[in-house]
């Protein structure tokens, strides 16, 4: 029997899980990519019931994992409780894995994708989301986008296999982005 792969960690907003369609959202490509690379995808979807609180357990898993994968949209995402609400839990998962030490692999969906009405805006904290984008300019990662979940798909499965190889403590190493 094979190892599993490494926990690779998706970082996302909710809407990509229903974009264009539940079966082959962004969010269902991107593990799809994750799979195809022979890793394990973790993300809060998939957390149960717990008596810790949700952001303690988000480091938690993310710190059990070996790569982090934004996949960073047009919203900003529900706000961090006891956090002075300044922070989504995507900026949460993505300075956490960043402070961790985990390659960071960012895929950003770009203007040109399809999506319904409301889809490449965030009416509550566009503007949160936009400095959020441009963060990631700034801290120096090159980033890939993506106009299709397909796309994406294939992306975060070549990302994953190109990376390369870390030992020990869960496979972390220097930050790298795609």
């Amino acid at each position: 029997m094979a190892l599993p792969g490494r926990h690779v960690f998706l970082s996302f907003t909710s809407e990509l899980t229903r974009f264009p369609t539940e079966a082959t959202s962004w969010i269902e490509c991107a593990r799809k990519g994750v799979r195809r690379a022979g890793d394990v995808a973790v993300d809060m979807s998939m957390f149960t019931a717990s008596d810790t609180p949700p952001p303690d357990l988000c480091v938690a898993k993310i710190q059990e994992c070996s790569v982090y994968v934004g996949v960073v949209g047009f919203r900003y995402g529900s706000l961090v409780r006891n956090d002075d609400d300044t922070r989504s839990y995507v900026e949460l998962e993505y300075e956490t894995a960043k402070t961790t030490g985990l390659p960071l692999l960012i895929f950003v969906i770009s203007d040109d994708a399809h999506g319904p009405r409301g889809f490449h805006s965030d009416p509550h904290f566009g503007d949160r989301q936009d400095d959020f984008r441009a963060r990631l300019d700034t801290d120096n990662l090159t980033r890939c986008s993506v106009s299709t979940p397909e796309e994406l798909e294939l992306a975060v499965f070549h990302a994953l296999r190109d990376l390369p190889p870390t030992g020990g403590d869960h496979g972390r190493s220097e930050t790298v982005a795609v």
